[in-house]
């Protein structure tokens, strides 16, 4: 076979360099597929992060594991990084750069244990995805809820027995105050280990800022007490009348309501407004056959359990009017 020359001119070199650079492989293909670039750009979140208690479900407590989703994202390699912050602000968008954050240095993974130094604060997690053109993208994730995130077991060295009643816990002081019926015990918030005993006959207990209020089943009164050295400031006899005795006990700085009931079930109890400042009753709320029960207060009114009657009562704080 002879060889054939071709001379080229400015029209045909342009086709036959257009027909070589089509031509790609084992075929043809158009000029748009074999010319197609991946495009490449800085990761775009879609949908956001989304953190969860993996242990006890929205409750967040000490001890718990909450884990962060990488969320959705546009131009990203797959590659993702964790940073954990807490916060004192609930509404921070850049845990990055928010000045009420602070880093938490140890946590580097999709998980985190919350632990004490977590109490009454908020705990966000931050994702970094890594875009197509090797940059970062940070996304900060829904925080924790700082509502007293306490997983501790607490053992109750009280004794149960009859005409006691383990009716409240509360939180005062960074300490967990039980009433026992027996005792009113002070436990550590982050540990659950038992720091004392206050020797009052305890069924129910308030914290008003300043004091814990506790009822004294058996001197029937209620007792005053240092929330940092647990001790007994004042008792107060309130309610006491045959087998009447305090059992529910709410606090608002001002005023103490104490509610009592009878254990013969056979004498008619009432509910007490305690002045704190005059240390006197102003206001005798009386009621059916047993008595009162629980107490709790707002700001305007005070809602005492009437075991008797079998409903709640709501009480005017200012003029004692059910």
């Amino acid at each position: 076979m002879s060889a054939r020359l071709f001379k080229f001119s400015k029209s045909n070199l342009a086709v036959v360099l257009i027909s070589t650079l089509v031509a790609i492989g084992s075929g043809f293909i158009s000029g748009q597929e074999a010319f197609a670039v991946p495009s490449t750009g800085p990761a775009v979140n879609t949908v956001a992060p989304l953190m969860t208690d993996s242990t006890t479900p929205s409750k967040y407590l000490t001890g718990d594991t909450v884990s962060v989703t990488t969320g959705t994202w546009s131009s990203a390699t797959g590659t993702y990084g964790y940073e954990w912050y807490r916060c004192t602000s609930s509404t921070v968008t850049n845990a990055n750069t928010d000045v009420s954050c602070s880093k938490i240095n140890s946590a580097s993974s999709s998980s985190y244990l919350l632990t004490a130094d977590d109490l009454g604060i908020y705990v966000y997690p931050v994702v970094t995805a890594t875009g197509t053109d090797a940059s970062t993208t940070a996304v900060t994730a829904n925080p924790t809820l700082p509502a007293f995130p306490f997983n501790a077991v607490v053992k109750i060295a009280g004794y149960y027995g009859s005409g006691s009643q383990l009716e409240a816990a509360i939180l005062a002081a960074g300490a967990i105050w039980v009433p026992t019926g027996y005792s009113l015990q002070k436990y550590d918030s982050a540990t659950g280990a038992l720091i004392t005993s206050v020797s009052v006959y305890a069924t129910d207990a308030s914290f008003d800022g300043t004091s814990i209020w506790a009822t004294d089943d058996i001197n029937c009164g209620i007792a005053q007490i240092d929330p940092s050295t647990a001790q007994i400031l004042n008792l107060y006899s309130v309610g006491k009348y045959g087998n009447i005795c305090p059992v529910g006990i709410a606090s608002d700085g001002t005023n103490v309501f104490v509610s009592t009931h009878s254990y013969a079930y056979s004498e008619t109890g009432a509910s007490y407004v305690f002045n704190i400042a005059s240390h006197t009753i102003t206001t005798t709320i009386p009621t059916t056959n047993g008595g009162y029960w629980g107490v709790a207060v707002d700001s305007q009114y005070a809602w005492i359990a009437d075991w008797g009657a079998g409903n709640v009562r709501q009480i005017n704080k200012s003029n004692g009017a059910t």
